[in-house]
């Protein structure tokens, strides 16, 4: 055998490794391994645990982070047959996938600031089409200017419910984020995003302070 052959064998060897562990750690197949559904009961068991249920009036999927498309899909396909069990759903997606969400009843986006201005056509609609539409995000960035969609969003929105942290300074509400840091970047990571909830006068004397 050739060095070339070696060499090749090697590489299909580890790319085999590498796809048959990725499957494995896929959200559909790690449901499908430890979720057995019959027409009145569930059975959800690994090597150590095992559970049946088959005494519920209604099945409630809830389902979040970065596999949470997959795993709603999922668990409606291994659902399905239990007999008009599933009232409603709930599912919690990122910017990639908010798009895909199909049959449920409720739609939860976070951090929206940092989608583009699409996802308020989007919200509008999910909404139109009967489905609840749960959004949250920053409205304000640290300059103090709408953030993203969210203004338009806000906009559109039937009901809009504000959460303030405490201004360490004043003790009044905190409505802005003020920047500790001297990146002028609108998205930033790690320690240059560290921010402070301040009120509308603190926050307003400390950009006084920077001007001068």
């Amino acid at each position: 055998m050739s060095l070339r052959r070696v060499e090749n064998s090697s590489e299909n060897l580890l790319m085999n490794l590498f796809n048959h562990g990725v499957s494995n750690v896929q959200p559909r197949y790690i449901l499908k391994k430890f979720i057995k559904v019959y027409k009145t009961k569930i059975i959800v068991s690994n090597n150590s645990y095992s559970k049946t249920y088959n005494n519920f009036k209604n099945i409630l999927p809830i389902c979040v982070g970065k596999a949470s498309v997959d795993m709603a899909n999922t668990a409606l396909s291994l659902l399905k047959n239990i007999d008009n069990k599933i009232s409603e759903g709930v599912i919690v997606v990122n910017r990639e996938n908010f798009k895909k969400v199909k049959g449920f009843k409720v739609v939860g986006i976070d951090e929206a600031q940092f989608f583009d201005n699409e996802i308020t056509e989007v919200c509008n609609s999910l909404a139109n089409n009967g489905i609840r539409v749960i959004v949250a995000g920053l409205d304000m960035d640290y300059e103090g200017r709408p953030f993203g969609p969210m203004a338009n969003l806000m906009a559109t929105a039937e009901y809009v419910t504000k959460v303030h942290a405490i201004c360490p300074e004043t003790g009044g509400l905190a409505q802005y984020s003020h920047r500790k840091t001297k990146s002028s970047d609108l998205i930033v990571l790690g320690k240059e995003a560290e921010n402070e909830p301040l009120s509308r006068a603190a926050y307003f004397k400390r950009k006084q302070k920077k001007k001068k």
